[in-house]
């Protein structure tokens, strides 16, 4: 067998999870996606925390 791949968003990217959209989606760190509704996008990228994100863009 080989070793595992690093699963998950590049290093320069943040990942994002929303389950009404049943979707995952990258974007630049501290970098919220689109706050079209429903917003309940949910940050998966390790290390990285909701309150360093800058709010979304209009």
């Amino acid at each position: 067998m080989g070793t595992r791949e690093d699963a998950g968003a590049p290093l320069d990217r943040w990942e994002w999870f929303s389950p009404s959209r049943g979707r995952v989606v990258t974007t630049e760190p501290k970098r919220r996606p689109p706050a079209d509704a429903p917003d309940d996008w949910t940050l998966l990228t390790d290390g990285a925390a909701v309150t360093d994100v800058d709010p979304p863009p209009s």
